[in-house]
Parts: C-alpha cells; structure tokens; sequence
C-alpha cells in the first residue's frame, strides 16, 4: 500500500564554526544563525520548515528538494562568514501513510 501524499520528513542539525569577531565585538546567539538557516529553507518551494532548540524539522515532496534547502542553509551561513559547516541529517520516508513535522 502506497500513500497517494507521499512526504519526506528530515531533521537538520548544522553546526557552525570559524566566524571570527573583532575583540570588541560579542558574537551573536545561536539563534541568527539558525534565523538565517531557516529563512534559506523556506526558499524552497512546496517545503514545510519547523525550528526546534536542537534541530529544524522539514517536510517536503522529495529527497531532492531536502538536499536543495540544505544547500541553501549552507551558503546562506558561508555568505555571513562562516567558514566550516557540520550537517546532520536524519531522513524519514515512509510510503504507508502522511506524517506531519509537528509529529515528530
């Protein structure tokens, strides 16, 4: 049995290393990166975005338009001056039935 509305589900965890501040200059929080790491997923056309204190839950039609929105975190964060990105990805595909990012 194959569910008509088949989704993917991801859960993206990025850590950003190697921005370097002048000494009189504070780092800012987390959570601009994680600001601008969302506002590049939601380029992507079609995808459903979900920030969490740990990670950013996406849904999407394919894989595809997963890798696209990662890509996009990843250049959003290197334009601001980061200079090493580490991803994790967890990737749910079921064929059985809809899932919802919020029932994760």
């Amino acid at each position: 049995m194959v569910c008509e509305d088949h989704e993917v589900v991801a859960e993206f965890n990025i850590v950003q290393l190697g921005k370097h501040y002048s000494s009189d200059q504070l780092p800012p929080s987390m959570r601009d990166e994680l600001a601008i790491a969302t506002y590049a997923i939601k380029k992507v056309k079609g995808i459903n975005v979900l920030g969490t204190g740990m990670s950013i839950h996406m849904k999407a039609k394919s894989i595809q338009d997963i890798l696209k929105a990662i890509e996009y975190t990843h250049l959003s964060l290197m334009d601001i001056g980061i200079s090493r990105i580490i991803s994790s990805i967890h990737i749910d595909e079921r064929y059985d039935k809809s899932q919802a990012v919020e029932e994760r």
